[in-house]
């Protein structure tokens, strides 16, 4: 899944770039009380043919017992949830991918 977000300055490779699609998978999920996702922040140009997109951070987040009973088991919840837990903001409007 991908959303665009509000730029975020990040240092990658001796330089500042600003990430500005926030892009997540779920790696693991024991449909009980745990779910586990990799999530990649990246520069995307959409303005060259074919549009690009490098990763300048990435990690894992892990939805525990007291939350995984709150989710409703939707795409956009879950992407909501790991915008908060990152303190993102999705671009107003933007459609998950």
């Amino acid at each position: 899944m991908q959303k665009a977000i509000n730029p975020v300055s990040i240092w990658s490779n001796g330089k500042s770039e600003n990430a500005n699609l926030f892009s997540m998978i779920s790696i693991s999920d024991n449909l009980l009380d745990t779910a586990s996702f990799y999530y990649q922040l990246l520069a995307s140009d959409t303005t060259v043919e074919p549009a690009t997109e490098t990763q300048l951070a990435q990690g894992n987040l892990t939805l525990g017992p007291d939350e995984y009973a709150t989710w409703d088991g939707s795409n956009e919840w879950i992407m909501d949830w790991a915008a908060e837990q990152l303190n993102l903001t999705f671009v107003p409007g933007a459609e998950l991918n």
